[in-house]
């Protein structure tokens, strides 16, 4: 025996085999690996789109309020409008949708994709309406895949 091979001694003798899974077995452990591993693999997707989503959202108010604003060049919000635009285009392409409800009248569908950050009351208005979004409802397709976050105000509830 070499050095090795005393430091590691192993048995020379013959093992009796293993006998084998059967093969409905090994199919039913394949199947749950690539199961798993598609849900891993969509979950990280998902976490990408969101984040292009929250973005795209987030540069359509920033270049909407710096036009407002006038302090930026025109050339400069053209630019912004485009890489937004960009985005939109790429994140349609694969089906996303960002639902913004800002100033729409409140609607309790919308409760399953929002979780609501606050009320405020109003007495000059009749029905209640999302006054903030803090981020909206992204979709890809019919799935949704982030909550958004919105405060509502209307009138004094009872």
């Amino acid at each position: 025996m070499s050095e090795s091979d005393d430091r590691f001694p192993i048995d020379p003798a013959p093992r009796p085999a293993l006998p084998l899974a059967p093969v409905a077995s090994l199919q039913a452990i394949v199947q749950r690996d690539m199961e798993r591993l598609y849900l891993q693999q969509r979950e990280e997707t998902d976490r990408v789109l969101q984040d292009a989503a929250t973005a795209c959202f987030h540069l359509g108010r920033v270049r909407t309020e710096l036009a407002a604003q006038a302090s930026m060049p025109p050339h400069a919000l053209d630019a912004l409008e485009i890489i937004e635009a960009n985005l939109r285009e790429a994140l349609e392409r694969r089906q996303v949708r960002i639902d913004d409800y800002e100033g729409q009248p409140w609607q309790e569908a919308w409760r399953a994709t929002v979780n609501l950050r606050g009320y405020q009351c109003r007495d000059d208005l009749a029905e209640p309406r999302v006054a903030h979004m803090e981020s909206p409802a992204i979709f890809c397709g019919d799935r949704l895949i982030a909550k958004g976050a919105a405060s509502i105000e209307g009138p004094p509830r009872e």
